[in-house]
């Protein structure tokens, strides 16, 4: 058993938390003078998937102590185009189809978790399972326009908002794409998307400013393809602390950039990398601790998975 059990399950919630934060931090023949529109293009019958490959290291600092612990997860996700309508408003299902997860602790407390493996858990084990379970698998219906915005989403039957830090409403940001603006842009035209911080214990609400920059064709990795375009996006949080949460923190220093290169010609997100440090001061069980995280983020589509 061991002696602070309470304390690094707490703690082990609260970087779930973050990793799971994270994922919503994280998509021509033409000259860098012209105007390009960035649209999705959605075909009827057209599956795709992704993979995410996500690090989340954190260090949290108690007194003299500084406890460690890293976070590995990927997470493979499958999208099909069931139709589009006249207004091009396209009707998507998006899967969730397998998560790995690997957790170093404090106290040499490691967990793995693997959707493809059934078996009984408990304790800490049963605790991550469970932000998954009733998630993977299930298909969630969602209306997206040609510029990324999402108008409706069904949830699966049984799927509440409430279920799981990965549930509900957080699934809704966590399945999200990236959104463009109405207008063809130039190379340093920049727009801002807000979206609402997906909730978990100690966070308490927050706001994600996302501010993308189109920085024009991408001649490094298109490989002959000049619709491969490059947009740079930052992003900003702004948190409110909930009062009634065991762990109340207070932001001091968020940094998040990252690059998107997307297939223009074919209308569809190639890869996307974003890293993000967060430096905050959390009071916890009467103790006061300093904690730094950093993520990285990969996104990329899968070879041979519908794509040409």
């Amino acid at each position: 058993m061991l002696k602070n059990f309470p304390t690094i399950r707490l703690f082990a919630s609260i970087n779930l938390a973050f990793a799971v934060v994270a994922c919503v931090l994280c998509s021509a023949a033409t000259t860098d003078a012209a105007d390009t529109a960035l649209r999705y293009k959605f075909t009827p019958g057209e599956k795709l998937t992704y993979e995410c490959n996500q690090n989340v290291s954190t260090s949290m600092a108690l007194g003299d102590k500084v406890m460690k612990s890293t976070i590995k997860i990927i997470l493979v996700a499958s999208q099909e185009v069931k139709a589009v309508d006249a207004d091009g408003v396209a009707t998507v299902v998006k899967t969730i189809e397998s998560v790995k997860m690997t957790m170093a602790m404090p106290q040499g407390v490691n967990l793995e978790y693997d959707s493809s493996v059934k078996k009984d858990r408990s304790g800490m084990e049963k605790m991550i399972a469970d932000q998954f379970t009733g998630v993977i698998g299930k298909p969630i219906e969602m209306k997206i326009d040609a510029m990324g915005n999402v108008k409706d989403m069904i949830m699966p039957e049984g799927m509440t908002a409430k279920q799981g830090m990965i549930g509900g409403d957080n699934l809704k940001h966590s399945l999200g794409v990236f959104s463009f603006p109405q207008e063809a842009v130039t190379v340093g035209k920049t727009w801002t998307v807000d979206a609402p911080m997906p909730s978990s214990p100690g966070m308490g609400k927050g706001v994600i400013h996302q501010t993308y920059e189109y920085m024009g064709p991408d001649k490094e990795n298109a490989k002959g393809n000049a619709d491969l375009e490059k947009i740079q996006v930052k992003t900003k949080v702004e948190i409110t602390a909930d009062k009634d949460a065991p762990a109340r923190m207070k932001l001091e220093k968020q940094e998040g950039q990252g690059e998107i290169l997307f297939d223009n010609k074919a209308g569809r997100l190639k890869s996307s990398t974003t890293k993000d440090q967060m430096v905050f001061n959390m009071e916890m069980m009467g103790q006061s601790m300093k904690n730094t995280v950093n993520t990285v983020m990969e996104i990329k589509l899968v070879p041979n998975s519908g794509a040409k």
